[in-house]
């Protein structure tokens, strides 16, 4: 459940905006963590993720806006048992990101996973509400699919599938995409099994809880 980054082409020049730099330097710093940990060998070594901790972090520290940093430092904490310290660092996300659909979809599975059913609701819904507002903007296969995600939480998979190919219906998507991600998306709201998913994924993909 890797967010994938679309990077934009900008021209690097001496008047650059400081808030530019200090952004590309975030995506820097979440890039080189994510593939340090996708170049290691299964089981990863808690020295591995401790390392990609630090790297997400010094993300944050360069952007304190870089909402993916944020994102994955949070799930590198939870899923190796510390429970507070990713809830805290989503906490502080939500705080000074306040419409960020995937840290309010995040929240709640976090409390979720320590069965706050009602809490973890009240996120579902303001990041369904968020993602039906960024969905026709953003126009991108994961934030098609994060939504579809939210609802199959939210509601059922039936719903979750209806939202989907609603989406792809109306154009909310690169045509390039399409091929590439419809069918594997589609599989696994068809067939996965959500809960558990997000367990592997998200919240114990180390199994070291």
């Amino acid at each position: 459940m890797r967010k994938l980054l679309v990077v934009m082409a900008l021209f690097l020049t001496a008047g650059l905006s400081a808030y530019a730099q200090n952004n590309a330097k975030a995506e820097q710093y979440y890039e080189e963590a994510m593939d340090w940990l996708y170049q290691q060998e299964e089981p990863i070594s808690k020295d591995a993720v401790l390392k990609a901790i630090n790297l997400y972090k010094k993300a944050i520290a360069a952007d304190a806006t870089y909402s993916p940093a944020y994102e994955q430092l949070a799930i590198e904490y939870w899923s190796l048992g510390k429970q507070k310290e990713g809830f805290d660092i989503i906490q502080t996300a939500t705080e000074k990101i306040s419409d960020d659909a995937m840290l309010s979809l995040l929240k709640g599975i976090f409390l979720e996973d320590i069965e706050k059913v009602d809490e973890a609701n009240t996120c579902y819904k303001e990041a369904a509400a968020l993602f039906d507002k960024s969905v026709q903007t953003k126009k991108n296969f994961d934030t098609l699919f994060y939504r579809a995600m939210t609802y199959y939480l939210l509601e059922n998979q039936e719903v979750a599938i209806a939202k989907y190919k609603e989406a792809i219906d109306k154009g909310y998507y690169p045509e390039e995409d399409y091929e590439e991600f419809y069918d594997m998306q589609m599989e696994i709201l068809e067939t996965v099994d959500l809960l558990e998913f997000i367990q592997q994924s998200i919240t114990n993909k180390y199994g070291l809880k």
